[in-house]
């Protein structure tokens, strides 16, 4: 029991819930709540777009061998690789200047857009997760946005879209060990 709450805790809530709660959060503060257009493209943008693209094909061929553990590994490094990007990106210090702001749209369209491929690509695994996802990306509806052939190209997602921030879909379980009475 231990161990799942643990892999919850990670896989779910500190590296999928905490990427969405971070790029919806910046996105409402630095952007009005509108998913902001893309700029220039450096390369840790073609990085990331080039990455997401590869993935679709990789769970596609992991889940035709019914090596679902692989195609969630791969799902797992577009979160993470999220994750890594805001780091590597600060956009909070983006925000700060005026000469800078372009690069912040970029930035923030890109983790946008790499949620988008990550939930479709999830869908499968957690066939609820997708509605939550993109009731906060604001395009729950858009049917086009949300197939598998949707994640085939990049920039699929329109910016102007108003995000909906909401509650964390993977909120953290609290572990508490308990003692057994084996008498």
């Amino acid at each position: 029991e231990e161990a799942l709450v643990n892999r919850i805790n990670t896989d779910q809530a500190n590296d999928f819930g905490n990427l969405l709660s971070r790029t919806t959060s910046m996105i409402d503060k630095f952007c009005g709540g509108l998913i902001p257009a893309p700029g220039q493209e450096e390369a840790l943008d073609r990085e990331i777009r080039e990455l997401a693209l590869s993935f679709p094909g990789q769970v596609e061929e992991a889940l035709d061998a019914f090596d679902f553990s692989r195609a969630l590994q791969a799902i797992g490094k577009l979160i993470n690789r999220g994750n890594k990007y805001i780091e590597e990106t600060s956009p909070w210090l983006l925000a700060r200047e005026e000469k800078t702001r372009s690069r912040l749209g970029t930035v923030l369209y890109n983790l946008a857009e790499s949620l988008r491929f990550a939930t479709v690509l999830l869908s499968p695994f957690m066939p609820t997760v997708p509605e939550k996802v993109f009731g906060q990306l604001g395009i729950l509806g858009r049917k086009d946005l949300l197939t598998w052939e949707s994640v085939q190209r990049w920039g699929a997602l329109p910016p102007g879209i108003r995000i909906k921030r909401g509650k964390p879909i993977f909120p953290r379980i609290e572990w508490e060990e308990k003692e057994r009475d084996l008498v």
